[in-house]
């Protein structure tokens, strides 16, 4: 876990660099202004964000905007010396409040409260009825590849695992399995990888020699939901699947003949133009 503290009280930052590797080995990021950890916010993961609310020398509401344009998702914690700046943590919905000068036992209590709302801030939706689209905390997932996004999808639609040599056919219909296409697959994991470590959600996708995979357990889905209770989520069909890609209409006649099966009676005229 990497935390970033941004506070230019080097005294109080080492103390609490100190704190939280000792109790969690945690390693911390130190920042003397909000410049700086701005900058590396643009680029770089952090699990949480500890920063100086009563420092003339930290904007600390340009960097809550910033973790937030940015999709870092940390887990935000305020400090300061005085216990009413603890208001601004409702002011600025941010996590919690960590009153200096620091002790073992408040931050330990601080990162025991941020275990028990850590989820919240790892809440990943997959939406596949309609167009492929990931989800965190609310936010639609921004893919600058989009084959990339295209092989994360096949994924979703194997449920689970797919093959390097299936994934080029899919990907690449076109052209043949040989190392140039290889290597237009490796930049595609590659750029997976980079994506979901800027989300914070590195763990819903994994790669291995000769394929790649998604841990299911990790996110929601509208298509796994229907496949396990298909009578119960028949309304959630809206009769496109993967729309962007071809390869989903074999799937989506799949999922409307599941359909007719739960429920003979249901109206699948709706599926259709």
């Amino acid at each position: 876990m990497t935390a970033l503290i941004c506070d230019s009280d080097f005294a109080a930052n080492t103390k609490l660099t100190d704190i939280l590797f000792g109790l969690r080995g945690i390693e911390s990021r130190r920042f003397s202004d909000h410049i700086e950890c701005i900058t590396f916010l643009k680029y770089h993961r952090a699990d949480m964000l500890f920063v100086a609310v009563d420092d003339v020398n930290i904007d600390f509401v340009k960097i809550i905007e910033e973790s937030r344009r940015q999709n870092c998702f940390p887990l935000i914690c305020l400090t300061g010396r005085n216990a009413e700046d603890s208001m601004n943590v409702f002011r600025y919905n941010c996590d919690r409040f960590l009153q200096k000068p620091y002790s073992v036992k408040n931050v330990e209590l601080c990162l025991d409260y941020f275990d028990n709302i850590g989820f919240r801030h790892t809440s990943v939706v997959v939406r596949t009825f309609g167009r492929f689209e990931v989800f965190v905390n609310g936010l639609p997932v921004i893919f600058h590849n989009a084959k990339a996004k295209e092989l994360l999808a096949l994924c979703v639609d194997r449920l689970g695992a797919i093959s390097c040599v299936e994934a080029v056919d899919k990907l690449w219909p076109s052209r043949t399995f040989d190392e140039r296409t290889k290597r237009l697959y490796r930049k595609a994991v590659n750029s997976i990888h980079e994506t979901l470590e800027r989300y914070n959600i590195p763990e819903i996708f994994q790669s291995y020699r000769g394929g790649c995979t998604i841990n299911k357990e990790m996110f929601k889905c509208d298509y796994y939901s229907f496949i396990e209770d298909p009578k119960g989520n028949l309304l959630t069909l809206s009769g496109e699947y993967m729309s962007d890609y071809d390869w989903g209409e074999h799937t989506l006649a799949m999922l409307i003949h599941t359909a007719e099966a739960a429920d003979p009676d249901f109206d699948l005229s709706i599926f259709y133009d």
